[in-house]
């Protein structure tokens, strides 16, 4: 193995211990506490409850009975039922294995990303960026952005359906919609899909003969 990869996986797995050890000392702060929760309901057979907010609180004190202020669970009701195998554990083994899942997340978009760094880059990138405050906060708050950002970097390079649905996916987090919709290039596309008059197309193409 070399140096590099070394390297690389010393960064994975500290990044794991950093993660997994959050959670196992503060869980009653932890932001995995709401999808726990919203998760449980649904393994519980209730999946219409995620959006009660009185029901996501009791579950949440279930869980972990510290718990004394609500948490909303923001993510569609999707979120909770793919998160659904992880409450049929405790709430600390459930966050370290969120854990372990946003790690590889971030390893796979950071190593798949770095091909767009320079050459002899990649390595002490990948390090630097795994240990970002944006990640680390990500880690140890058992968040679901590592999954967002694994959507992102597989739609870099891929073909326009494939881009589309992975982008369009993102939308697990609802707060990426905004990033989608003011895009310069959705934009643009849109202005190039609506139906103009006869005279104006010649000038909106650029005057490029038709086929």
């Amino acid at each position: 193995m070399t140096a590099q990869r070394q390297l690389g996986l010393v960064a994975v797995l500290a990044a794991l211990v950093i993660g997994a050890v959050s959670a196992v000392i503060d869980v009653r702060s932890h932001d995995f506490v709401a999808l726990y929760a919203a998760a449980r309901l649904v393994l519980d057979g209730r999946g219409p409850a995620v959006l009660d907010p009185a029901a996501v609180l009791a579950a949440e004190q279930a869980a972990e009975p510290t718990r004394d202020v609500l948490l909303p669970f923001v993510h569609p009701p999707v979120v909770a039922l793919a998160l659904a195998p992880l409450a049929a554990t405790g709430i600390v083994p459930a966050v370290i294995a969120m854990t372990a899942l946003n790690v590889g997340c971030l390893a796979w978009s950071l190593t798949r990303l770095g091909r767009l760094a320079a050459a002899g880059q990649h390595t002490r990138l990948f390090a630097l960026a795994l240990f970002a405050p944006p990640a680390l906060i990500a880690l140890t708050q058992g968040q679901t952005s590592p999954a967002v950002l694994a959507l992102v970097a597989s739609a870099v390079g891929a073909r326009p359906l494939g881009r589309g649905i992975a982008l369009g996916l993102t939308l697990i987090r609802p707060q990426t919609f905004p990033l989608l919709v003011g895009n310069p290039a959705h934009r643009a596309t849109r202005a190039r899909l609506r139906p103009l008059p006869p005279g104006a197309r010649k000038e909106r193409w650029g005057g490029l003969p038709g086929g």
